[in-house]
């Protein structure tokens, strides 16, 4: 148990701040030529963190999965810097604080409900899987591996809407 709480606060600090910086980075570098770059990035971000959550979930060995906890934390929290960044450059600028503190209270909403969620579903599902693990896997990708897609579907209908142009207002 220690070695996975050292591990999972690396790979969160450090995959978690790596992946919202390099985000941003591209986002940036990216719209320069196209301005939906700051919901493009965060969608791919989304659709590989499906791929890497159910991974973590159903490797076999704790070090192959505590080494994608750091992969999917890497392309997951990629969204953080560019959404920011769209947030101030598509709103007024006497709307960026509330915008950014709107956007954090939603985020961790949603990360508070998450658990009860789970919680309520793993009781619902009791007798419908042979094992408790099995059932709490199927749980987690469910409810992640979705929260994931509804994000990425977001993001590109979020895009769609935008011009290519980066002066788009």
């Amino acid at each position: 148990m220690a070695a996975f709480s050292a591990l999972n606060a690396v790979a969160v600090s450090m995959g978690g701040a790596a992946s919202a910086f390099l985000g941003g980075v591209l986002a940036d570098r990216w719209a320069a030529t196209d301005a939906r770059a700051r919901t493009w990035i965060p969608a791919g971000g989304c659709l590989l963190a499906v791929l890497a959550i159910t991974g973590v979930l159903y490797l076999p060995t704790f070090n192959a999965s505590i080494a994608l906890v750091f992969v999917h934390l890497l392309v997951a929290e990629c969204w953080f810097g560019p959404t920011v960044s769209l947030l101030q450059s598509e709103l007024p600028s006497r709307l960026h604080g509330s915008a950014t503190s709107l956007l954090m209270f939603f985020g961790a909403l949603v990360g508070s409900i998450a658990p009860l969620i789970v919680g309520i579903l793993d009781k619902q599902l009791v007798g419908a899987f042979i094992d408790s693990d099995s059932r709490l896997r199927f749980i987690l990708v469910t409810v992640v591996g979705g929260s994931y897609i509804t994000c990425a579907l977001a993001f590109f209908a979020c895009g769609r809407t935008m011009s290519m142009s980066k002066d788009n207002k």
